[in-house]
């Protein structure tokens, strides 16, 4: 069985930046049991966030992005090569996930095959409180589905 591992980053407490927290709260609420995938939530990157991939075959990163170039709720998918940056995966005070991956491989650690991917475009990521903004709030329920979705496809669940 491949063991999968689903990260929703992402600080609570800033308005939108909580989005990928959230979805993993809506997730870890449906029934997994009898499956090989663990969920997290964090909102760092960099060397932290590869140490919590080392030992997993997949892994699933949901976030929020700033690009300015889509409006916010906007879903945007990929792998986490091809992917422009979500907020979390670097840090002014860490090295940039990629970094710490290329790293991790160099010294044999077992990492992920695959990350994928989910960004939320956001508003506010700055102001204090547990509210999301309605257009980012509105998209959690089509990332839950999607992510939902692939780890069926992914880990051959019912």
């Amino acid at each position: 069985m491949r063991r999968c591992l689903v990260v929703g980053l992402g600080n609570p407490i800033l308005s939108d930046d909580g989005v990928g927290v959230a979805v993993i709260h809506a997730l870890q609420q449906q029934k997994w049991t009898g499956t090989s995938i663990d969920f997290i939530e964090g909102n760092v990157g960099g060397l932290h966030l590869m140490e919590r991939l080392v030992g997993y075959d997949d892994a699933l990163i949901i976030d929020a992005m700033i690009t300015r170039t889509h409006p916010p709720g906007w879903i945007i998918r990929g792998d986490f090569g091809d992917w422009p940056g979500a907020r979390h995966t670097w840090s002014s005070h860490d090295t940039r996930l990629s970094v710490a991956l290329e790293l991790g491989l160099s010294i044999g650690m077992k990492l992920p095959a695959r990350i994928r991917v989910w960004g939320i475009e956001v508003r506010d990521v700055d102001t204090f409180g547990l509210t999301m903004t309605p257009e980012v709030a509105a998209a959690i329920p089509q990332v839950v589905r999607e992510v939902r979705e692939y780890l069926i496809l992914l880990c051959h669940i019912h």
